[in-house]
């Protein structure tokens, strides 16, 4: 199969989310926006990243945030400070990681990458398995016909009528035509053998014992 196919294919089956990513302590604590933070601040920086790789974002609104983390107000208003957003990017009132979105797409790439290998793999492994059960097919078609020569079966079918018999067919032992002879006898009339066949007397006894009178 072709790779649009396995393509076309791959489309059908759609990979789970990634639900992990990579978070690097040593750059994280060595970035002085963090080592500023507050434990509230430092708690809701974890939240948020949390928040942005599963659902690729978080609202920027305070109230609405407290709503989906399940926190207090207060606590999201006092936390989501600077230090905090320095780590997001606002679009649309939407709070964006562009270091998770970069993640995110650099794992869904790889993932399609071996996914479509995979199945690229399982095409050409199913097609190899079916070219070689077509040629084993093939070889036994033709090892049960050796073996119907070697039994002395027919090949096919006859070419001909099979009611019709060629003149070259027939070898030189054969009965031809003109091999029947018709060869004269003589017979001597003075034998008495003869005589006695064909006198007139064992002539009239035959009729009588055949009962022809």
């Amino acid at each position: 199969m072709k790779t649009h196919d396995a393509t076309k294919l791959h489309r059908q089956v759609a990979l789970k989310p990634v639900p992990y990513f990579p978070l690097y302590a040593a750059n994280i604590i060595a970035d002085r926006s963090y080592r500023l933070m507050s434990l509230v601040e430092r708690g809701l920086l974890l939240s948020l990243y949390l928040e942005c790789w599963v659902n690729t974002n978080a609202p920027r609104n305070s109230a609405n945030l407290a709503k989906i983390l399940g926190i207090q107000d207060k606590e999201v208003e006092s936390g989501l400070t600077n230090n905090v957003l320095h780590y997001f990017k606002e679009t649309n009132n939407q709070l964006h990681s562009l270091e998770l979105d970069e993640y995110r797409a650099g794992f869904l790439a790889k993932r399609e990458a071996q996914s479509l290998g995979g199945i690229e793999g399982a095409l050409r492994k199913a097609t190899k398995a079916e070219a070689k059960a077509k040629a084993l097919a093939i070889k036994g078609e033709a090892s049960i016909e050796q073996q119907k020569q070697s039994q002395g079966l027919p090949k096919g079918v006859p070419e001909g009528s099979l009611n019709s018999i060629k003149s070259t067919s027939i070898n030189s032992n054969s009965l031809k035509s003109n091999a029947l002879v018709v060869k004269e006898v003589s017979v001597d009339e003075e034998d008495p053998f003869i005589k006695a066949c064909f006198s007139s007397d064992v002539s009239s006894e035959y009729l009588h014992q055949s009962k022809g009178r």
